[in-house]
């Protein structure tokens, strides 16, 4: 039989997309005095989750569920009688997952569960923490998440990557587009510039994206002289990538837009100039699973979200605590929290690795 879990949000539990699972709740707080259920029903307003051997037994209201979409929170509602005429309800959440994460309203790219995530950093982080710097604290679940939602975004914009594949506009979808996305998140990345030098003689066309890895490219178009006129739209069997480093260039194949051999057409009309924000490119960038692919990112954030916590605790470096009626002051160097994760970044001193490294690629260095 499967359990419910139980923190400041309520009872919750996560099953598999495949699985069909019994859960059971304990009424034996509303029994009282040898009473007994009488009755028990469970509903879900969501047809999606199917629910079977709905059951009583003693002060135990039971019942199996099935079904649901990947990366959804289901709220489903028991309600009981006792024999002798109490009447209560209880509501639990239940996450549908899958071996691939998967983002959900209650949960960001690396942390697709909410709850889980909470629970694993009170536990293996905080706990730790306590015993040396912080004795009985007691923080809200609520707060947690928030350090750890702004640790990922913080790791994120340092690694300079987005951690899910995300789709990248020239300028504002429209309605219909976000509409089309489903539930993958989306960005904007303005038009490139378009340089003569880069489509003349022997090259045909290149643009370092400002977003990496790149995952697919959707379209790529050259606007002239309005950002509305489209002048040509490069064939997707043209476009050749370096997805990991972010490179896309042209290589005109097949008899089609002859006009863009050698990109002499956009030399002409612009008299040999660049020309802002001429070239828009639709693409997709971002880690493909990466919570399975980069395990030391989970890391980093943990702990950046640990050094988040020290950080509100002892403002600027030091503070004063209390425990058992004794006072005891400590003085918190917060670098040296921020170090360890900065050798996960950027690997040990002297060194070429971690995760920028692994992410972005070695970086050159010019003497």
């Amino acid at each position: 039989m499967a359990s419910f879990n139980e923190n400041s949000a309520g009872l919750w539990a996560e099953q598999g997309a495949t699985a069909n699972l019994d859960y059971s709740l304990d009424y034996s707080d509303l029994c009282v005095n040898g009473d007994l259920l009488f009755s028990s029903d469970w509903t879900c307003s969501d047809p999606a989750i199917v629910i079977t051997n709905k059951s009583f037994q003693g002060t135990f209201a039971s019942a199996w569920f099935s079904g649901g979409v990947v990366g959804v929170w289901y709220k489903l509602v028991n309600s009981v009688v006792t024999q002798a005429g109490r009447a209560d309800s209880r509501t639990v959440l239940l996450f549908i997952s899958e071996s691939t994460a998967q983002e959900s309203p209650l949960g960001t790219a690396l942390f697709p569960n909410k709850f889980t995530a909470i629970n694993k950093l009170r536990r293996d982080r905080l706990m730790m923490l306590a015993n040396s710097l912080l004795p009985e604290v007691k923080v809200h679940d609520d707060y947690l998440w928030d350090k750890l939602v702004a640790a990922e975004s913080q790791i994120s914009h340092t690694l300079r990557c987005k951690f899910e594949p995300t789709r990248f506009f020239p300028s504002q979808p429209t309605p219909e587009q976000i509409a089309a996305l489903g539930t993958m998140p989306w960005d904007i990345d303005p038009a490139y510039d378009y340089s003569p030098d880069s489509y003349l003689g022997d090259k045909w066309g290149f643009i370092q994206t400002r977003q990496k890895p790149v995952q697919s490219v959707v379209s790529m178009k050259f606007l002239y002289p309005t950002p509305n006129n489209v002048i040509v739209e490069v064939p997707l069997d043209w476009i050749r990538m370096d997805g990991r480093a972010g490179q896309i260039q042209i290589l005109p194949t097949g008899t089609s837009y002859p006009t863009m051999m050698g990109g002499m057409f956009m030399s002409r009309l612009s008299g040999g100039r660049t020309l802002p924000f001429t070239i828009s490119l639709e693409y997709v960038a971002g880690l493909k699973d990466a919570a399975k692919t980069y395990p030391e990112l989970v890391d980093a954030v943990m702990k950046m979200a640990m050094v988040k916590v020290v950080e509100d605790s002892f403002m600027p470096q030091s503070g004063s605590i209390s425990a058992d009626g004794l006072s005891q002051s400590l003085s918190v160097d917060v670098s040296k929290y921020e170090d360890s994760v900065d050798v996960i970044i950027n690997g040990p001193s002297g060194s070429n690795g971690g995760l920028m490294t692994k992410i972005n690629g070695i970086r050159m260095v010019v003497m």
